[in-house]
């Protein structure tokens, strides 16, 4: 590492300026005052810019569990239960913090011209400004909080939204590959808490809204064959998809789902749970005069799609109105005629014939 800056110390703080620093191939630049009030809290404050950093380099962390294997593990009782205890009550910092990094990347994932601003008081902190754009495309804006003077069981909040988001990208920016493509707003008003990533999706809570509009899944040629009658029918491209949200305890509900294409329309609600990493959502596709109702279950590994066995039923009773129409004066509209003719091969297919 390599330091420069000019230092002071007076009225019980340590001032850093004119920084330059220097750790692997990142660069720092900026202020930082240290203040060392007797019987108070240590208190940050710091204005700085960093150059890119790269994960990559630093992930993940080495594991130093049973290193000291030799001593053995250390009782759960006595004197390093106390130690604990004592360590849980240390105060933590008042911060006042401004932070901008050039670029943030992990594998193929990459965020550029990250602002920061956060400030508070002993463990509680509130984040007034997250600012970000996406290397696969679209940019972030979001305020949020931190409460972690409980060190076992550290809270967080945010609130923000991610704007143009190019979902093909991002996706394969993940090691996702592209199974979707199109231009996505998220927003979001989320809560959480825990200190793991598995705490953390099960206490999920809050609300938002998702859109993506040209959408277009990879898997879109094969979605009619669970569903006989819609083949060549689906269009390649949805024009929008809609999906406001809530979220209670790592268990997502959309609802209602809404989404709209030539000659296709669709509504209907689905639940997610994190937990479980289980989808079961429920659709209905109206097309060619006919309400087709869609369920869509199953883990996140193995999730099918068909259609309501109740809906074959239901079309065989309709079939005559659907096929020779109320009024004979549209049987010469040639939408009409398209409508009837598709809905018989929707029938045929339903019913192998």
């Amino acid at each position: 590492m390599n330091l420069k800056a000019r230092m002071a110390y007076g009225n019980n703080s340590l001032n850093l300026s004119d920084i330059h620093a220097r750790v692997d191939d990142i660069t720092l630049r900026g202020q930082f005052r240290l203040g060392l009030e007797p019987g108070k809290p240590l208190s940050i404050t710091a204005d700085v810019q960093l150059s890119a950093i790269n994960l990559d380099n630093y992930l993940p962390l080495p594991d130093t569990a049973g290193k000291n294997g030799k001593t053995g593990a250390a009782p759960a009782g006595g004197a390093a239960a106390a130690r604990s205890s004592e360590a849980g009550k240390i105060p933590m910092p008042d911060i006042n913090i401004r932070l901008t990094l050039a670029r943030l990347s992990m594998e193929k994932l990459q965020v550029r011209d990250i602002q920061l601003a956060a400030q508070g008081l002993q463990g509680n902190y509130t984040i007034t400004a997250l600012n970000g754009v996406l290397g696969s495309g679209g940019k972030i804006h979001a305020t949020g909080a931190a409460r972690l003077a409980d060190a076992a069981n550290p809270a967080y909040a945010i609130k923000g939204t991610a704007s143009e988001v190019n979902m093909g990208n991002l996706l394969e920016s993940l090691g996702k590959g592209r199974p979707l493509n199109g231009v996505a707003r998220l927003e979001a008003d989320l809560t959480f808490a825990g200190k793991n990533a598995t705490a953390l999706q099960n206490s999920l809570s809050g609300k938002g809204q998702l859109e993506i509009r040209q959408m277009h899944l990879e898997s879109m040629p094969t979605l009619p064959r669970n569903i006989p009658g819609l083949q060549g029918r689906v269009p390649e491209t949805i024009d929008f998809v809609r999906a406001p949200f809530t979220a209670r305890s790592g268990e997502i509900t959309a609802n209602p789902i809404s989404a709209g294409a030539q000659g296709l329309s669709a509504r209907g609600r689905a639940v997610i749970s994190l937990p479980r990493r289980n989808l079961d959502a429920a659709i209905n596709v109206e097309t060619l005069g006919m309400t087709i109702p869609l369920i869509i279950r199953g883990p996140f590994d193995n999730i099918s799609y068909y259609a309501d066995p109740r809906f074959a039923l239901d079309a065989a009773s309709k079939l005559p109105a659907i096929l020779q129409g109320k009024s004979k004066k549209n049987d010469s509209d040639p939408q009409r005629q398209d409508d009837m003719r598709g809905a018989g091969d929707l029938i045929r297919g339903l019913f192998g014939r």
